[in-house]
């Protein structure tokens, strides 16, 4: 289960302060607990050779969905060729389910919605509407690597599978339309005591530009370098990393 992947003290095992902090920040970071806390609990030995403990993890657990709504607006003075002064509207719409497969899976669902005015739209057949925008955004992860990965490294702790597809439409009026996509995908682990190793075999990114008026044509013929913004691109991936941290603690404490 989560747990047992997750703590990594086992009885019998020697603890101290770091290894404590360590099994604190692993099960604070699943986010499924509003507080967490670690009781001692000294066990007498009548030998008096040794000092054995009892470890509580008191957990106040999380609400299981969290939905969140919020609205923005932004407003911009700008002579750039493809807008004037902006005023922006945006509605932000998302929903989370911390444990959706019941082992601390995280789940999160995004919209996003946008219109963009124009107080300076010129001529007669000009709109006050400059362009507007929805979008939505999937992400998916669990704490744990999936096959063949979770025999290759069956000691790792913290170890995490992740996804996330994200899908746009955007439409500036007069101008053009704008389609994209975006996936990638992978996992991470930590080898070793403050080291993590993530690894994102898959990544691609679709965009389609598409109803491109006369009036946008001209504009790109006249500032060249919008065109590596503005155009049709499939581009396609993969990357890797590592980090380390260096962590101290406080060496008097003890058990």
């Amino acid at each position: 289960g989560y747990l047992s992947r997750t703590l990594t003290l086992r009885s019998g095992d020697r603890i101290s302060p770091q290894a404590n902090a360590d099994n604190l920040n692993a099960l604070s970071k699943s986010g499924i607990w509003r507080s967490i806390n670690l009781q001692i609990n000294e066990v007498p030995d009548s030998s008096g050779q040794r000092k054995e403990a009892d470890l509580v993890f008191e957990m106040l657990p999380n609400f299981r969905y969290t939905f969140q709504t919020s609205l923005e607006a932004s407003y911009s003075a700008s002579r750039n060729v493809l807008a004037g002064n902006l005023f922006g509207l945006g509605l932000n719409v998302s929903l989370l389910d911390r444990n959706f497969d019941k082992g601390a899976g995280r789940i999160t669902h995004t919209l996003r919605t946008g219109i963009e005015l124009n107080s300076r739209s010129r001529g007669t057949d000009s709109k006050p509407i400059n362009s507007n925008e929805v979008s939505y955004g999937f992400s998916i992860s669990s704490p744990k690597l999936i096959k063949p990965f979770n025999n290759w490294f069956k000691k790792s702790n913290n170890a995490e599978t992740f996804g996330n597809v994200n899908l746009s439409y955007i439409t500036r009026l007069n101008l053009f339309n704008l389609q994209s996509i975006n996936l990638n995908g992978g996992f991470s682990w930590t080898p070793r005591q403050n080291v993590k190793v993530y690894f994102k075999p898959l990544f691609a990114e679709f965009s389609y530009l598409f109803n491109q008026s006369d009036s946008f044509r001209t504009i790109l013929d006249e500032n060249p370098f919008l065109r590596y913004s503005y155009t049709t691109a499939f581009a396609v991936g993969m990357s890797g990393g590592i980090s380390s941290t260096k962590v101290s603690y406080n060496k008097t404490a003890t058990v």
